[in-house]
Order: structure tokens, then sequence, then C-alpha cells
């Protein structure tokens, strides 16, 4: 039987291709994956104020991301039939068109009516559409990994992941300028979809029928990993810093 990648039982030999762009692929588009969810806090009260919601709706639109976990093993069976490229593609896309209908709606650009399943049904579309990219980041990390190197591709891959809110923020906060309302923090997100995921994953990725029969040759070196150590270091440090100055000015003003 045709396992598709594998270091260890590899498929019929028609062709050789790196595992090092299909890791760059994975690293890239798991920065885009926490922007909407994990960042709700920074434009939540912007969301809020513009909309006129109470608290609880506010607290029902925000559980909804989560909520939307239940559904994940949707994407994850798109990823095994279609492969990584296709549902990395698809995601990004997805993930850009849906998070830039939140934002219409959320600063009012599109006036409807029942706000909150609104908003709520676009909240799992945008999870669902980052369940693509999640499943597409472990599958390339667990398979392009290379023998002793997949606990680490995976740990970097979580890493930029969590990291990848921070990130958003940071260049959000750089490019605000006063009295821009943090719901604009929304296209920042779907450019990034774009950016980070479709546009790498059609450039860098295999098409499923080519995937399944080549013989990934791993060239991923240590080095390759401690400059991704250094790379979330270097990010936490900066997203750290941002928050200490940010607190630190707003303390200042506030006396």
């Amino acid at each position: 039987m045709n396992t598709g990648f594998s270091f260890d039982n590899p498929p019929q030999d028609n062709g050789i291709i790196s595992n090092v762009p299909s890791l760059v692929c994975a690293f890239s588009a798991s920065v885009t994956t926490g922007g909407t969810i994990y960042a709700f806090g920074i434009y939540g009260d912007d969301l809020k104020k513009s909309l006129h919601l109470s608290q609880l709706q506010l607290n029902a639109i925000s559980a909804t991301f989560f909520i939307a976990g239940l559904f994940t093993w949707i994407p994850g069976i798109v990823v095994d039939r279609k492969g990584a490229r296709f549902s990395l593609i698809l995601g990004g896309i997805s993930g850009a068109i849906s998070t830039m209908i939140y934002w219409t709606i959320a600063r009012q650009f599109v006036l409807i009516t029942h706000i909150v399943p609104v908003l709520s049904a676009l909240a799992v579309w945008i999870c669902l559409s980052c369940g693509l990219i999640i499943g597409s980041i472990f599958k390339l990390t667990l398979i392009c990994g290379g023998t002793g190197t997949r606990g680490s591709a995976v740990g970097v891959a979580k890493g930029f992941v969590g990291l990848g809110s921070g990130v958003y923020a940071c260049i959000f906060q750089a490019l605000q300028t006063t009295g821009e309302s943090a719901l604009d923090f929304l296209p920042v997100i779907a450019f990034f979809f774009i950016v980070c995921t479709t546009l790498p994953a059609s450039i860098l990725l295999p098409t499923k029928d080519k995937a399944d029969t080549c013989i990934i040759k791993s060239e991923s070196t240590p080095l390759h990993f401690r400059t991704m150590y250094v790379s979330l270091l270097l990010l936490g440090t900066v997203i750290v810093g941002t928050s200490l100055i940010e607190l630190v000015n707003r303390r200042v003003i506030c006396q």
C-alpha cells in the first residue's frame, strides 16, 4: 500500500524533493492561525462599541471561536484526502474572505440584523479555515521533519502558532494611527492569510499526486532548527517588550 510521504517506508521513486520548502511553508503558515482567535482582546472592545453589543453578546461571539473546535475534524479529513497544498491554499483564501466579511459587518459597512448569529457563524467559518491550515502544518512537519527532528519541527510550528497573534498585534500597533479603530486589525489578518499561507503553498508545495509518489529527502540541518529557535526567542522578546512599553506609556498618560 502506498503510504505517501515517509522516510522509513518511502513510496515508489518517481522523483526526489527536498523537505526544506515544505517546512518553510509550514512555519510560514503557522503564524496566521492565531490572529483572529487569540487576539480577540485587541479588537473585542471596539467590536462591542461599534455594534452596541452587551457584554454577554460579546462573550457569546468570542466563545464561538473555541466551540467551533468541535468541528475541526472536518478540515482534517480534507487535508488527508486533498493534500497539504490544496488545503493550505483553500484555508488561506477562505480565512481571508471570512475575516474581511467579519470586518465589513463589524465596521458597519454592511448593515444586517441578527448580528450575533451572523458573527458567530463567521467565527466558525474562520475557525474551520484555520483548521485546514493547522492540519496541513502538522501533517507537513510530521512527514517532512525527518527522522530524529520531527518533534523539533512540530515544536517550532506550535511556537509560531502561539506567537502569531502577538506578532500581528505588534505590527498593527506600529501601523495604527491616532483614532484608528482596532477593528482595522482584521484586514491585517486577512492580508497575512494570503501572503503567509496561500502564496507560499502555491509556490513551494507539490501537488498531492506528486507528493504521494516522490521520495522526500531530508535536507534540514541542526542550523535550520537553531535559526528557528532563535527566531522564536526574538519574536517572544519583541512581543513582551512591546507589551511592556505600551503598559508603561498608558500609566504615564494616566498620571
